[in-house]
């Protein structure tokens, strides 16, 4: 079925929420499709973004997940066939909770935030472990509600060894140069338990 495909995108990006609408219009039956998704982050880490699916941390991917964040998403659609209309709301709740533990010298997360050496420092120590608890939770247009929950322990380190930490400077160094970036990680290792409720 050959259609024509119109996206019309309205970014009203702020501290909480991102707004876009879809229309998809099929010719040959008349049918179109009218969706709206407002997206809404909550209680995020001091200096973490979402954009298109990815995080940063001031304006970095580092190739982390934030132990806490809420995230809603509530997509609207309109379907209309024939002269006839039919909406239907699924909202999407994601609430993430948790702690960083390191072994790094001088390094230590407290009350939301990362020092190093007693200093408040805006980047993640060479290597940490993120435990965080993840609940999922759809509710569909007839509000029937899907619980899922996911314990997370994950290792991280960073992912490239050219990457030292000035401790005097309390900036990252990328091959004895300031650069002006944070490094990404890895997980070393991982374990997630599932369950749905």
């Amino acid at each position: 079925m050959k259609g024509n495909v119109l996206i019309l995108s309205l970014f009203a990006i702020s501290c909480i929420g991102v707004h876009s609408q879809t229309v998809i219009h099929l010719p040959q039956s008349g049918e179109r499709v009218i969706s709206s998704e407002m997206t809404e982050y909550l209680n995020m880490e001091e200096g973490w973004t979402r954009e298109k699916n990815l995080w940063y941390y001031y304006g970095n991917q580092i190739m982390v997940i934030p132990a806490f964040y809420t995230i809603k998403e509530t997509i609207d659609s309109t379907y209309i066939s024939n002269e006839r209309e039919k909406k239907i709301r699924i909202e999407n709740y994601e609430e993430s909770s948790g702690s960083y533990q390191t072994s790094e010298d001088g390094w230590k997360w407290y009350d939301g935030i990362w020092t190093s050496n007693g200093d408040t420092v805006r980047s993640y120590p060479p290597s940490f472990t993120k435990n965080a608890k993840v609940i999922r939770v759809k509710v569909d247009n007839e509000n029937q509600r899907i619980t899922q929950t996911e314990e997370i322990e994950e290792f991280y380190q960073i992912d490239n060894d050219k990457w030292t930490w000035d401790p005097s400077r309390k900036i990252w160094l990328y091959d004895h140069v300031d650069i002006h970036k944070l490094p990404k990680y890895k997980i070393i290792k991982s374990k997630v338990v599932s369950y749905a409720d």
